[in-house]
């Protein structure tokens, strides 16, 4: 009877563990559930983490061949998932450069030579929406 007590004890105490941890909900976006994301960039969009994973930098996906279209991009802060930086660029792309900048290359057109003139480089850390 002495060993019963304990055996009881340890299986009532790893089931209560096992169940309080598969029971915790998934960490989610609350931008995303609200909605915000899709009605600023649409649902095909690609997400990049900058190497410190403080930030988030969503864009749309190209689509064809429309090399025309202006595409939309966000950074949001994840500690309070508040947007921080948003534009757009055209024929070009928006990456990050650091942890704490992106560029921006937006061309007028396909011929244009001198990308130079039309790169940006945007800080995430002082920007306010």
């Amino acid at each position: 009877m002495k060993y019963q007590v304990p055996f009881f004890f340890v299986t009532i105490v790893l089931h209560s563990v096992f169940f309080s941890c598969a029971s915790q909900p998934k960490a989610t976006n609350p931008l995303k559930e609200q909605g915000v994301i899709a009605s600023k960039l649409g649902n095909n969009i690609t997400t990049e983490e900058n190497t410190d994973k403080t930030h988030l930098l969503l864009k749309q996906k190209p689509e064809g061949e429309n090399v025309a279209r202006v595409y939309k991009y966000i950074v949001v802060r994840k500690s309070d998932n508040q947007i921080v930086l948003e534009g757009t660029y055209q024929l070009g792309y928006v990456k990050w450069i650091n942890d704490s900048q992106i560029e921006v290359l937006s061309l007028p057109s396909v011929t244009e030579q001198d990308e130079s003139k039309y790169k940006k480089v945007l800080s995430v850390l002082s920007q306010k929406l």
